[in-house]
């Protein structure tokens, strides 16, 4: 369908803004990511180590929603964590299922990113332009509140 003259093909490449947040995601996580590579930890990990120093111990399954994620990518992300020394399990109270709380050597990466987390931080603030963050917010927040 051409609603406006244009092949739905050509308006997507060239003006859907959906696609182009999907592209901004990607190269966004990749700048952090880089970052953050020679600590051996990636943006989603610093991201789970943060909630967990604020909430733990606690369920994956509020990781998961505090993401905003699918349960399956936080609990790869938590596996790979508890594997890695940075998180810890142990059974929750009633005996149904598992916390999750951080270790020292997960608290130590924490400290030991923020440096690396800070420099590219500036660098996509001063590229993103100061209302950046209360954009991104707003539009984050929206979105919880279609769901």
């Amino acid at each position: 369908m051409q609603l406006d003259g244009r092949p739905m093909a050509i308006r997507l490449r060239d003006e859907c803004l959906g696609a182009r947040a999907r592209h901004l995601s990607r190269v966004l996580t990749r700048r952090y990511d880089a970052a953050l590579a020679p600590l051996g930890i990636t943006t989603a990990q610093l991201e789970i180590l943060g909630i967990v120093e604020l909430t733990s111990p606690t369920r994956p399954a509020e990781i998961a929603r505090l993401l905003d994620a699918d349960r399956s990518t936080a609990s790869r992300n938590i596996r790979i964590m508890l594997d890695n020394g940075w998180l810890a399990e142990e059974p929750a109270p009633t005996g149904r299922g598992k916390l999750v709380e951080l270790t020292a050597t997960g608290r130590n990466l924490l400290v030991a990113a923020e440096v690396r987390w800070n420099e590219a931080q500036r660098t996509t603030e001063r590229e993103l332009g100061p209302e950046a963050i209360t954009t991104f917010d707003r539009w984050i927040a929206t979105g919880r509140e279609e769901r």
